[in-house]
C-alpha cells in the first residue's frame, strides 16, 4: 500500500510545467495529501524510462509536445497501464474526442489552469474511491472496493473492517491506514475509529450516523476537523 500519490508532468515548455507543479502541490497540501511530483521536457522522455509508464498515480500530458505530442505519449502508457489519471493540458480542443480512446480525465485550455485544476484534482480523488485497494487480511491478501468500507475498527492490535459484505480483519496500527486512507476520503473520527465519509449520513452531538445504521463516536478534540470534512465533501457531492 503506497503512501503516496505519485504525481508526473510532461510539457516541453518550462513555464506551465512550474505552473502545474505550483497548483497541485497547492491542492494537495491543503488536502492534506503525501506526494511526490516529478516533472518531464517531452514524451520520448517520459517513454524513455519503462518505469514512467506504471509508476504514477496521475500524468498531465502537454498535447502540442514536438517529436512525441501528447496523445502519442498517452497511447504507449496505456499500452503498459489501464488504471493511471491521465489529464490533458492544451492549447486548443483539437484532440477531444480521440481522448477518449486513452480514457483521459480531462482536457484543461492552459488559459483555465487555475480554476479548472481543482475541480480535476476533485474528480480524481472521487475516482479513486471507486478503486480496490489490497491488504494483508488474516487468511491471506484481499482486494476490497474501497466504497464497501464503512469504517475501520482498532480493537486491541486487530482492525476490524465493517463492510457492506463480509467483515474483515488485520493486525496493525491505525495510524498506518490513517495515512494511507486520508487519501480516499476517509476521516479519523476517534481513536479507535476511520470512517468512510461515503456512508456518513449525518453529524450531530458527537456522533456519526452511518447507512447502515451504526453510530460512530467523535472525540471532542476531532470534531470540529470531521464536521467540516464532512461538510466540504458533501459540497462535492
Amino acid at each position: 500500500m503506497d503512501l503516496k500519490l505519485g504525481v508526473a508532468i510532461c510539457d516541453d515548455e518550462k513555464y506551465f510545467r512550474e505552473e502545474i507543479k505550483r497548483l497541485v502541490e497547492q491542492y494537495l497540501k491543503e488536502k492534506k495529501i503525501i506526494f511526490c511530483i516529478d516533472l518531464f521536457t517531452s514524451g520520448l522522455e517520459f517513454c524513455s524510462d519503462d518505469n514512467n509508464l506504471q509508476q504514477y498515480d496521475i500524468i498531465f500530458l502537454d498535447i502540442g509536445m514536438k517529436e512525441m505530442n501528447g496523445m502519442e505519449t498517452a497511447y504507449a502508457i496505456r499500452e503498459k497501464n489501464q488504471n493511471v489519471d491521465i489529464v490533458f493540458i492544451t492549447i486548443m480542443m483539437d484532440y477531444a474526442l480521440e481522448g477518449y480512446r486513452v480514457d483521459a480525465v480531462r482536457y484543461i485550455l492552459k488559459d483555465d489552469l487555475e480554476s479548472l485544476l481543482p475541480e480535476c484534482m476533485d474528480t480524481i480523488l472521487q475516482k479513486k474511491q471507486e478503486r480496490e485497494m489490497e491488504f494483508p487480511f488474516v487468511g491471506g491478501k484481499r482486494k476490497v472496493l474501497l466504497k464497501e468500507i464503512l469504517f475501520i475498527e482498532s480493537k486491541s492490535h486487530q482492525l476490524w473492517f465493517e463492510r457492506t459484505g463480509e467483515n474483515l480483519y488485520m493486525y496493525g496500527q491505525i495510524n498506518d491506514l490513517e495515512l494511507i486512507l486520508s487519501n480516499y476520503d476517509f476521516v479519523r473520527t476517534h481513536q479507535s475509529f476511520l470512517v468512510n465519509l461515503v456512508h456518513i449520513e449525518k453529524i450531530n452531538n458527537y456522533l456519526l450516523y452511518l447507512s447502515n445504521g451504526a453510530e460512530i463516536p467523535v472525540t471532542k478534540q476531532r470534531y470540529a476537523k470531521v464536521k467540516e470534512q464532512y461538510l466540504s465533501y458533501k459540497e462535492k457531492m
